[in-house]
């Protein structure tokens, strides 16, 4: 039976909250409780109620909802209002309590959602912030080192690592990867450690990941003994007498793109990634000169020359380029090293033609970033200062006075370059028509030679 608002408290139930109404002409009334002052039930005109705590504090009027009649019981609200009645007793507001409350059952879930956080979304996260940061070449690295299983390869190290929230990302899981990949790819696990290190110190400077792992996390004994031990490269360098057999062999590759590719490498000392994405827009063939994509200046990259010999294989390689872009009715490929089967348009993987060059020439495995190591070696053998083969080769100068003065102009660059390439090629025995200036000094090369 419904009942009409009553200026006396009546015993709120379950059946009469139920019953209760809304005068008509009203749009809600408030019903307080006999039991507890202040708790009343507020019924709309639409017929919604809900449990509401009315009380005084600091000379003022206010009330809190409790919640609706459908999700509480009468016994249970009435027990909320008892504690917002001790509250105002004791000078404290009801609303901020439950503010704050509301505010730290939100802050324990953020903190829960943030440390679910797996290592494999942290570590996207940490791909995608970094990406802006590294060349090419080593953002590839990364992805392939936390690479999941295919039917072509295998997981990367760190793969195994992806499903485990960083919360429970511990210094034993790391310490029983080192263990158990060590034995199977000692190179691979030492370069993932690398990354890992340089991952939980980034992970210290992200609030969203701060104090979620302990920053000392990769440092523990068992990990660092069970680590390869690094070893000095040997090798991985051609040395003088090998340069003739390694020209005759990598100029007979069938592939001109691949042939010069190896060649460029050599005499100039690039970076393979770098060389590999060259353009043709970045070429000055009359001037002698390129634009290389650059680790150390990525805004501008880095201009070095070009000297006669390479020039004469770029220009080949643009002329076959040429002819087959018009035989094909196509654009001539912006890449000075086309491939059609690489996704990104440029050459890839031209290790296999290398190591079968090496082969056959019977030379020990150089690597392609041992042809970067080759040149700033025999470079100097030709006389050339070492602070200007760092400056073609783009490392950061490390002398004061490198960095600061010794900037060399493009036609210094370009006359050194020359006389290096001329060197390697006389070594190698390779016949090339160079100007007078060269020749002069290619004769005093061998005279010094012959009298030595």
């Amino acid at each position: 039976m419904a009942r009409e608002p009553e200026t006396r408290t009546i015993n709120l139930t379950e059946q009469r909250v139920r019953e209760l109404t809304c005068p008509e002409g009203k749009t809600d009334v408030f019903y307080p409780d006999e039991k507890v002052k202040g708790f009343t039930v507020r019924v709309y005109a639409t017929g919604v109620r809900t449990f509401v705590y009315r009380y005084r504090i600091l000379g003022k009027s206010a009330k809190i909802v409790i919640g609706s009649i459908h999700d509480m019981h009468v016994s249970e609200a009435r027990r909320q209002a008892q504690k917002y009645g001790q509250l105002v007793a004791e000078g404290k507001d009801p609303r901020e309590a439950k503010a704050d409350n509301l505010a730290g059952v939100r802050a324990r879930q953020e903190e829960a959602k943030r440390k679910a956080v797996t290592f494999r979304d942290a570590w996207e996260t940490y791909l995608e912030a970094r990406k802006s940061h590294w060349g090419e070449r080593n953002y590839l690295d990364h992805i392939r080192t936390s690479a999941e299983r295919t039917k072509k390869q295998q997981a990367g190290v760190l793969a195994r690592f992806s499903p485990i929230p960083l919360n429970k990302f511990t210094s034993q899981a790391i310490a029983d990867m080192v263990r158990e990949e060590s034995p199977k790819r000692p190179t691979a696990v030492s370069q993932a450690y690398r990354y890992l290190r340089a991952f939980i110190r980034w992970l210290q400077d992200v609030p969203q990941y701060q104090g979620i792992v302990s920053a000392d996390l990769y440092k523990s004994r068992q990990i660092r003994d069970s680590l390869p031990k690094s070893k000095a490269k040997n090798g991985d360098c051609l040395e003088r007498p090998h340069l003739a057999a390694w020209f005759r062999e990598v100029q007979a590759i069938p592939n001109p793109i691949i042939s010069t590719y190896l060649q460029g490498l050599l005499l100039t000392g690039a970076r393979r990634e770098e060389l590999a994405k060259l353009q043709w827009k970045d070429i000055d063939l009359k001037a002698g000169r390129m634009i290389l994509d650059d680790k150390v200046d990525k805004d501008s990259g880095r201009t070095i020359p070009i000297p006669p010999y390479l020039t004469s294989l770029f220009d080949k390689l643009k002329a076959q380029g040429e002819g087959y872009a018009k035989k094909k009715g196509r654009d001539l490929s912006p890449y000075v090293f086309e491939s059609k089967s690489a996704d990104r348009g440029y050459i890839a993987e031209p290790r296999i033609a290398h190591n079968q060059a090496l082969e056959r020439a019977e030379l020990p495995h150089v690597s392609l970033h041992g042809l970067r190591r080759s040149f700033a070696t025999l470079a100097e053998e030709s006389g050339a200062a070492s602070g200007l083969i760092a400056q073609i080769q783009g490392h950061r100068p490390s002398a004061i006075a490198e960095k600061h003065y010794k900037r060399r102009s493009q036609e210094v660059l370009l006359g050194w370059h020359t006389r290096i390439e001329a060197w390697f090629l006389g070594q190698a025995g390779i016949s090339f028509e160079y100007a007078e200036p060269i020749k002069n000094y290619l004769a005093d090369l061998r005279r010094i030679s012959t009298n030595g």
